[in-house]
């Protein structure tokens, strides 16, 4: 099976006009396969299509689970990195809303180092 294309947020064309991504999200996808397999009259091909978006997204946790990543919420991430935490924040309660990045040791969990990016205007 061909992996899909993930397109995600917004793109312009060389025309300029803007599209929506309207790519469907895997947990909808799944429920259209689950549906494909316990079809008794569904064709050949599509059950076959969907045993194999099945194991694809097998594939991918499979990959996840190599990361050290720790999603917190939708303001805050922890990345694992070469024996550092890099901790990944913009929040609006805090630091005016602003991105910031911090540096710290998995040994002794002192930050080493904090970036503050200002909003782009």
């Amino acid at each position: 099976m061909t992996k899909p294309i993930k397109l995600s947020g917004k793109f312009n064309t060389e025309d300029n006009r803007t599209y929506k991504d309207s790519t469907p999200r895997n947990s909808a996808m799944i429920k259209v396969f689950q549906a494909v397999l316990d079809n008794p009259n569904a064709s050949f091909e599509s059950r076959k299509t969907a045993k194999d978006y099945f194991a694809y997204l097998a594939e991918l946790a499979d990959k996840r689970a190599n990361y050290d990543i720790d999603v917190v919420n939708e303001n805050l991430m922890w990345l694992g990195f070469k024996g550092y935490d890099i901790r990944i924040e913009k929040d609006p309660m805090f630091n005016n809303g602003e991105l910031q990045i911090s540096v710290h040791s998995k040994e002794d969990e002192d930050m080493l180092v904090r970036v503050k990016v200002p909003e782009r205007r």
